[in-house]
């Protein structure tokens, strides 16, 4: 699998079909997908949970809209969905939380692509540079 190009189709889903915004603390809005490493870390723990689901969702309407030219990155989400099945927001954002922990260079990317490469490490083991 590319996983580039998977991430990259990703975050144009979750920029095309997510509208939703986090509130934070603040009373400010932050754009679930210009929000980076930093910002995330930032977020409350419910946030981080609601910010976490918005992402899924993104996810759950990728794998809802099987194409022919989408049919690589469809099985790759699917995996995701089957693998993440009954776990919590709050479970996820940990992983993300470690991750980024992990792997500081990456607080400056989005979260959605950090969020990925945690995922894709924590449930296949690969490492994605």
């Amino acid at each position: 699998m590319k996983m580039n190009r998977k991430v990259s189709l990703l975050l144009v889903i979750v920029f095309l079909f997510t509208s939703i915004n986090v509130l934070s603390n603040k009373e400010r809005e932050i754009s679930i997908f210009f929000l980076d490493g930093y910002k995330y870390v930032d977020l409350s723990e419910d946030e981080k949970s609601a910010y976490i689901i918005d992402v899924m969702d993104a996810i759950f309407s990728l794998v809802g809209n099987k194409t022919e030219s989408n049919k690589e990155n469809y099985r790759f989400f699917q995996i995701i969905i089957e693998k993440s099945k009954g776990m919590t927001g709050s479970q996820l954002s940990n992983i993300l939380d470690n991750y980024l922990k992990n792997n500081l260079e990456d607080m400056y990317y989005s979260a959605v692509l950090s969020f990925i490469r945690a995922l894709t490490e924590y449930f296949f083991g690969i490492t994605v540079s």
